[in-house]
């Protein structure tokens, strides 16, 4: 609770913290995405950070790691352990449309276990600002740093911690 009492509170003052003088303006710790033309059948380009798993880690404990790194925070949407990939449901932050405002904020953490034994592990974070939650056009993807910075810090304190019973 505390934790998420910290994150509504820096992502309701960001904005100030960023210099905007709109009501419509992302959180500080998003990064658009490039809006470029992209095929159907590419996925779009996402930003990511990397954690290199120590040697003397099987993929079962790399697994039990990964996911206790993720929890009470974000819950699972879809889990692929042959595939090593974790993807979390929606976090959603809306805006108080009392101030004039109608916006709101989603994000997600995406983990994928690289490598055949899984010694590089990739975090993004997908992230949409809706400047009008009404209105799906104003819809701007990117993604957001301070949930996979956030995320990576949790990950490098479970790979800290000694494995016991995993």
């Amino acid at each position: 609770m505390k934790k998420a009492l910290i994150i509504a509170f820096c992502l309701a003052l960001a904005p100030v913290l960023a210099g905007c003088n709109s009501k419509s303006c992302p959180p500080a710790t998003f990064i658009p995405q490039e809006m470029k033309q992209v095929e159907a059948t590419e996925r779009p380009p996402e930003r990511a950070v990397y954690f290199f798993v120590p040697k003397g880690w099987d993929k079962t404990k790399i697994w039990r790691k990964v996911v206790a790194a993720y929890q009470p925070e974000y819950f699972s949407d879809v889990v692929n352990l042959e595939k090593g990939l974790i993807s979390t449901s929606w976090r959603y932050f809306t805006y108080d449309a009392s101030q004039g405002f109608n916006g709101g904020y989603r994000v997600k953490l995406v983990i994928r276990m690289k490598g055949d034994d899984w010694r590089q592990i990739e975090i993004s974070s997908p992230a949409t600002w809706r400047e009008n939650m009404e209105d799906p056009a104003t819809a701007r993807p990117g993604n957001d740093s301070l949930a996979m910075d956030q995320y990576l810090l949790k990950l490098k304190a479970e790979f800290a911690k000694k494995c016991e019973g995993c």
